[in-house]
């Protein structure tokens, strides 16, 4: 986003690792986060906060397993606040990822989960949800959510809006869309 005088006030950055390799996907990974912890902690130039988001988080923290990108987001968990780099790790399976970086999430977002073991994860990682809240998350219509964190006096309920995409997250009527082609 460019300001009106032209100065940068921010800006978006989506890196697709779509088609690559998982072994592909840690290495870009490890690579960016490296390099954008490092820039934020150089001395040199002023706070420039970032904040990093890792969608399907379990290929690049799981949990048990080795990966490339796995140390370095570890340190991004643990370290990245003091220079102003946040994070948030994405997973439609959080019990599969690390404990050392999910024991660093402040606010945990959880939508529709229907694996058990995925609900004990999000038992036990925050306090603030009870047996009760986690029994709800089964149910949650799409776009629902419950939302924990340290600035949340009790899990909160949500509505998330519909994405700008035209298929808005659900999946489309396929045979509506097909037919809207000829021949």
């Amino acid at each position: 986003m460019v300001g009106r005088h032209g100065d940068h006030k921010g800006r978006l950055v989506i890196i697709d690792l779509q088609g690559l390799s998982d072994t592909a996907k840690q290495v870009i990974t490890a690579l960016v986060s490296s390099e954008i912890l490092r820039a934020a902690s150089s001395r040199g130039q002023g706070l420039r906060p970032c904040f990093i988001v890792y969608e399907e988080g379990h290929t690049f923290a799981p949990a048990g397993q080795s990966a490339i990108s796995l140390r370095i987001i570890r340190k991004v968990a643990a370290e990245g606040r003091k220079f102003g780099v946040g994070f948030a790790i994405v997973s439609q399976r959080p019990s599969k990822l690390d404990a050392d970086v999910t024991s660093q999430c402040n606010t945990i977002i959880a939508m529709r989960l229907k694996n058990p073991d995925d609900q004990r994860f999000i038992l036990r990682v925050s306090d603030m949800f009870s047996q009760a809240d986690v029994n709800e998350l089964p149910s949650l219509s799409t776009g629902e959510a419950l939302v924990s964190g340290r600035s949340i006096p009790a899990p909160l309920l949500v509505r998330v809006g519909l994405k700008a995409l035209v298929h808005g997250g659900q999946s489309p009527d396929v045979l509506d869309v097909w037919g809207h082609f000829d021949g």
